[in-house]
């Protein structure tokens, strides 16, 4: 997915240190998606053993 986003950068013309400036905030936002989600399964996890 962050590979399309520096793509996409790329071909809307926004030029190649804008690509390489758009990844961080692409990495911290999959991290904080993987992390939500982890703990929206760990929540379901518990609400399923009552």
């Amino acid at each position: 997915m962050i590979g399309w986003y520096f793509v996409a950068a790329l071909l809307l013309g926004y030029g190649l240190g804008a690509a390489w400036a758009g990844i961080l905030g692409n990495v911290l936002q999959n991290f904080f998606g993987m992390f939500v989600g982890y703990l929206v399964y760990l929540a379901y996890l518990r609400f399923e053993k009552h």
